[in-house]
């Protein structure tokens, strides 16, 4: 396992502290924490593509209430003014 400048520092305090099997499994330990939580790449890319999915369904909806909204709106007032005539 190749370590970083900064895992090798903690090693070194923690080698002081403990014995060098203890100290490496403390880091062990350590260094698993982040990826554990963290998203990756991969589930960065997977979230922008449903993202943009999302998007686009959510523009299809609007742009169809709209029509219809206006369609409605055209009726009630073609109705009136044939009412008023």
């Amino acid at each position: 396992m190749t370590m970083t400048s900064h895992a090798i520092k903690t090693y070194n305090i923690l080698k002081g502290k403990f014995t060098e099997q203890e100290a490496q499994d403390i880091l062990d330990y350590f260094e698993t924490l982040p990826k554990e939580g963290l998203a990756t790449k991969e589930d960065i890319l997977r979230l922008e593509s449903d993202m943009s999915k999302f998007e686009v369904r959510l523009i299809k909806w609007v742009v169809g209430t709209g029509i219809g909204t206006v369609t409605a709106i055209l009726g009630i007032l073609f109705a009136v003014l044939r009412y008023l005539r």
